[in-house]
């Protein structure tokens, strides 16, 4: 894939932002667009570099949910919940347990 290698090549270099954020944004614009498939991979890829990231998991989760699989999300959720503070996580988290988010 494209990203790896540019990740090889030009991490550390200030060429390229290889945060977490970016490839969040990029699934959360494949999520937009219903291409649920390519947004999880995009997901799985972030995961790869910063498995311990809870804004990561909450992606996963905000897919999941967008995709309609609730009791995934909710997994996730609680999951990115377990690695750390994340506001998007808890407050999801909450709402889905209150019965006020739908997918």
């Amino acid at each position: 894939m494209v990203y790896r290698a540019l990740r090889g090549r030009y991490y550390g270099a200030a060429a390229y932002d290889f945060s977490d954020r970016t490839l969040n944004v990029f699934a959360g614009r494949l999520q937009r667009a219903s291409q649920f498939d390519a947004a999880l991979q995009a997901v799985a890829l972030n995961a790869e570099f910063y498995p311990d990231r809870p804004s990561v998991v909450t992606t996963r989760g905000e897919v999941l949910l967008a995709r309609g699989d609730t009791t995934g999300a909710i997994g996730e959720y609680q999951r990115a919940l377990t690695l750390g503070p994340d506001p998007q996580a808890q407050s999801r988290l909450e709402a889905l347990q209150r019965g006020g988010v739908r997918p």
